[in-house]
């Protein structure tokens, strides 16, 4: 036994992180214990507890003594992780009192807790209920079967499992995966279920998933040529827009094409047409026509 006052080295005696550790006890109850050097609480953990539930009339439990029915304490001064409270209720079957959270709907001690709950109790060879939202349908076995090794501890068991298993005459393997052909996964039928090993099974997974993103891009492909073959129609019908720097380059094209055409025009306005090597001078006056 240590004496107070004693100055040791955290690890060894015991206490994880580093520092020191010296022995004193507890001005209030005088138990003695361990403390970090340093410390400016020299309470113990029921004493402190204590002293911080003044303020609360709801604790009347603090580690010490047996506790009585009604009363209420912090779950850390019960051994238990967390900072919640706890109630000290009995049992709705054979009255022995225990600790419950407030809103627990657990009103049986341990040993008068039904062994099974939910909504399915009848637990008879050949029953069966549908998972949500897994969407698979456990069915129940008895411990005689030889295929109760394939079952959870309940005695419940994938019905697609347990037909394939059925079919070859022994229990599945934990690396053996049953495949729905038609993807409904309550259609366990026997033609519907097909045996795979857990890599065939997920590379047929991954090849479904990237055989429907194929078929996405390629709606998507045919969606943006639709669009670009509209706005080409759009374009085509629409007139090209001529810029300022466009008329200096349009004249001198006609230009060119009135030369080409033979067309020439004199001082006075007259209009001289060549065809050939005949000319023929044709002259308008406002008053009238003159040949």
């Amino acid at each position: 036994m240590p004496e107070l006052g004693e100055i040791k080295l955290s690890n060894e005696v015991g206490l994880s992180g580093p520092g020191l550790v010296v022995w004193s006890a507890c001005p209030s109850c005088g138990i003695e214990r361990w403390k970090r050097r340093g410390d400016k609480d020299t309470l113990c953990v029921p004493c402190a507890s204590r002293v911080r539930a003044l303020k609360r009339d709801d604790l009347t439990y603090f580690g010490q003594g047996q506790p009585k029915i009604g009363d209420v304490a912090q779950c850390h001064i019960l051994g238990y992780s967390g900072y919640y409270r706890l109630y000290y209720v009995p049992c709705v079957k054979c009255g022995k009192a225990h600790w419950v959270r407030r809103n627990a709907k657990k009103t049986h001690c341990c040993r008068c807790a039904p062994k099974y709950t939910g909504p399915r109790r009848d637990r008879n060879a050949g029953a069966r209920y549908l998972s949500h939202p897994a969407g698979y349908v456990y069915v129940f076995v008895e411990k005689d079967d030889p295929m109760r090794v394939m079952a959870r501890r309940d005695g419940w068991i994938l019905e697609h499992r347990l037909v394939v298993a059925r079919k070859i005459g022994r229990p599945l393997k934990s690396s053996e995966h049953i495949h729905h052909v038609n993807g409904v996964r309550d259609d366990n039928r026997d033609d519907n279920l097909q045996l795979l090993t857990a890599h065939t099974h997920h590379s047929h997974f991954v090849r479904l998933d990237l055989q429907e993103r194929v078929r996405q891009l390629e709606a998507r492909v045919l969606l943006l040529e639709a669009e670009i073959t509209k706005l080409v129609a759009q374009l085509e019908g629409m007139p090209i827009p001529r810029q300022a720097g466009d008329e200096d380059s349009l004249s001198q094209e006609q230009t060119q094409e009135e030369s080409s055409l033979g067309v020439c025009r004199d001082l006075t306005g007259d209009t001289l047409e060549s065809e050939g090597e005949e000319k023929v001078h044709s002259s308008r006056k406002l008053g009238g026509d003159s040949a």
